[in-house]
């Protein structure tokens, strides 16, 4: 587990996150903001790459209601083997909103 804080504020959903760790791992834990309370559903996607080219290692379908504000999610992918430095990249996909 990572326990740093980003210094900024990523979009999961268009831009989404990258991150480089140089220990294996099994879940991504992260802080989100939710604009408007409701019903979210989506994908979380990580992959080895600094972009979103190559295939994802894991996957994962999530159905959360949310109250707005902030909510920590864990993202259990199972375990994700690292050697030496490598990058990662998180999203999110397939998101339907309360607008939706």
């Amino acid at each position: 587990m990572c326990n740093a804080l980003g210094t900024g504020v990523d979009d999961a959903r268009t831009n989404g996150i990258v991150f480089t760790v140089d220990k294996p791992f099994e879940s991504v834990q992260v802080l989100m903001a939710m604009s408007q309370a409701g019903h979210y559903d989506f994908t979380a996607e990580i992959r080895r790459s600094t972009g979103f080219v190559s295939p994802p290692v894991g996957s994962q379908h999530q159905s959360y209601d949310f109250s707005a504000g902030q909510t920590a999610i864990q993202f259990e992918f199972g375990p994700i083997p690292v050697v030496g430095r490598e990058t990662f990249t998180f999203r999110l996909t397939n998101v339907s909103t309360p607008e939706d």
